[in-house]
């Protein structure tokens, strides 16, 4: 049982339209825990968690807000926050990606955390090993979209939530290694260089996009996009019949008639006129019917492309 994402009263956007709405929605929210506790169902308070933590930033940026203009809708980094709340109900938080230790100076791997560390070399000028991770690092989009002023990425919700610290952690620690610089690659490709201090202290691969366990789960975003992509067309046409012909009492009547309806009804609903263009295409179950069979095959496909793959380390003195 999940209580919603708050209405914004408090953020200095434009004047709101509807005060009071977020007090009625904590009383549902209420009633919610109420049930769920009734029921032993779990339950998840996205409102107070999200005020508090707009209110906190509002101390500096008065007009800071998880919502767009309408103050319902949530942006990018609000619906990231929304994301890292869930997953931090599920018992997630503080679980690697993946983790592993090297020690140079006893030839050993001391941890291999959610991954498997084999075929390790340690030569005088190189330490080689192969790695299979159980997970993938989560690539966080940093391209702004959405609707609203102003537009927002979910980098933008590393700022002000521990998501990286306590989600996305691929860690590298490789000790004993002389003073000094060192070149890190995987599978032939240069990620970087790194001082002997900081691999000691270990680096978060996790926020490093060029390497290729990035770049794969970079792809499995963009086909989960396409995916949205899709799905969003059905979820408009359901919205269509649900919001406006049912209480019309034209529940799935796709008739020429109804598209008519629809277009005058659009003149006066702006929501309508935006949703108009795909319902056109939707009403014919043969067009619904392939856009389902697309999101199946790019489900199908983000599952064949998810699993981790072995990859190559090699560390190497700089200097």
């Amino acid at each position: 049982m999940i209580a919603s994402s708050p209405y914004d009263e408090t953020s200095k956007l434009k004047n709101i339209v509807f005060a009071g709405k977020n007090d009625a929605m904590l009383k549902i929210a209420d009633d919610q825990k109420r049930a769920a506790t009734a029921h032993k169902w779990a339950f998840l308070d996205l409102n107070n968690p999200m005020v508090q933590i707009a209110r906190h930033e509002q101390q500096r940026d008065s007009a800071f807000s998880f919502q767009n203009g309408d103050r319902i809708h949530p942006t990018n980094d609000g619906q990231m926050v929304m994301a890292y709340l869930f997953l931090k109900a599920q018992g997630l938080a503080n679980k690697n990606v993946a983790k592993m230790v090297v020690n140079t100076a006893t030839k050993a791997i001391e941890l291999a955390d959610n991954c498997t560390v084999s075929n390790t070399t340690f030569a005088p000028t190189s330490i080689k090993f192969s790695y299979l991770a159980k997970s993938l690092p989560y690539p966080t989009d940093t391209i702004p979209t959405g609707w609203g002023n102003p537009k927002k990425s979910q980098r933008d919700a590393l700022k002000v939530i521990p998501l990286t610290e306590e989600f996305n952690q691929e860690v590298l620690v490789v000790k004993g290694l002389r003073s000094g610089n060192y070149a890190l690659k995987i599978d032939g490709k240069a990620i970087g260089s790194f001082k002997a201090g900081d691999l000691e202290r270990g680096i978060n691969l996790a926020v490093i996009n060029i390497t290729p366990q990035y770049q794969q789960a970079l792809a499995v975003m963009q086909l989960n996009e396409e995916r949205w992509e899709v799905e969003r067309r059905l979820r408009e046409y359901y919205w269509v019949h649900y919001s406006i012909l049912k209480p019309k009492g034209l529940l799935f009547n796709d008739s020429d008639a109804t598209v008519d309806s629809l277009e005058k009804y659009a003149r006066r609903d702006f929501f309508v006129g935006a949703t108009l263009p795909t319902y056109r295409k939707a009403r014919f179950k043969s067009v619904r019917d392939a856009w389902q069979k697309d999101i199946d095959m790019l489900t199908r496909e983000m599952y064949i492309i998810n699993k981790p793959v072995i990859h190559q380390f090699e560390i190497t003195p700089l200097n």
